[in-house]
């Protein structure tokens, strides 16, 4: 049986890749219930908390996404849910390719003629400030005061493979082949997994069986990405749409169900842990 009645999805963009394999396969989520609250990601962080239990929002274009997403509702009963997923509102790995395409670390001197060297000092404090500063941290705290259930923290897909291809930048071809993604990556799971548990949170990082390499998303899952459809052209039963134009953060159904196997291990882990602790 299920550990799971009620789960709460709240998310950007990437939530819909999800969304499409739930509704795909209802079965992928063990979970009895599904409900799903989503929003531009610029938009996230004007949440706040009503009657010591409830989250809502104020900002009109945030309140339509909202409502569009969640079948009406436009406010979040915290008290309501076993679970809770935050998708691509922490810090992403998408903050540390941009930074590192103008900056490097003293350690990837070598790799990366021509950028800036910054101490790690100065990047673990950038880090820190970023994540005080983003949407599923400040919504796992106001979760906090009102429900003990689990939090967990999905990133943003790692960018499709298409963008180290043969038309790619110099710079990232030249870096193709090398360590320097793979290490990117390690440093940004490390960091990402010390920010979700800095407020009780867990972060899943994206499972091997995405990976066309370290950091990189395989092709077939970019194919016909999905994102959030505007307000006004939206349905609760279906406010995904494919993306029109090439997008290589956004991905497909087929990585959401890879995303669903990762919560449904996380689920099993966390609802289980109290039970192995006491054995």
């Amino acid at each position: 049986m299920s550990p799971v009645n009620r789960l709460c999805f709240i998310g950007n963009s990437h939530l819909a890749c999800v969304k499409l394999a739930i509704d795909a396969d209802r079965s992928a989520l063990l979970a009895r219930s599904v409900d799903y609250f989503a929003g531009s990601g610029y938009l996230m962080d004007k949440f706040h908390l009503v009657d010591g239990h409830f989250l809502t929002t104020d900002d009109a274009y945030l309140l339509t996404q909202m409502t569009s997403t969640s079948a009406g509702r436009d406010r979040i009963d915290m008290r309501e849910y076993d679970a809770f997923v935050m998708v691509g509102l922490g810090i992403e790995y998408r903050d540390l390719f941009q930074l590192f395409r103008m900056h490097c670390l003293a350690s990837d001197r070598k790799l990366s003629a021509g950028r800036e060297v910054i101490s790690d000092s100065f990047f673990t404090e950038f880090l820190a400030r970023a994540y005080r500063n983003r949407a599923g941290y400040g919504l796992t705290r106001l979760i906090r005061t009102a429900s003990p259930a689990p939090v967990i923290f999905l990133s943003s897909p790692y960018p499709s493979e298409t963008i180290i291809g043969d038309k790619v930048n110099a710079h990232l071809r030249k870096l193709r082949g090398t360590s320097y993604f793979g290490d990117l990556v390690d440093f940004f799971i490390q960091c990402a997994d010390s920010a979700a548990a800095s407020v009780g949170a867990m972060f899943i990082p994206q499972s091997d069986d995405t990976l066309a390499a370290p950091g990189f998303t395989r092709e077939a899952l970019n194919h016909r990405a999905v994102g959030l459809a505007p307000p006004k052209v939206t349905r609760a039963e279906n406010w995904h749409r494919e993306k029109s134009t090439a997008d290589p953060w956004h991905m497909n159904a087929e990585f959401g169900a890879a995303r669903l196997r990762d919560i449904a291990a996380a689920l099993d882990v966390v609802f289980s842990a109290p039970m192995r602790q006491g054995a």
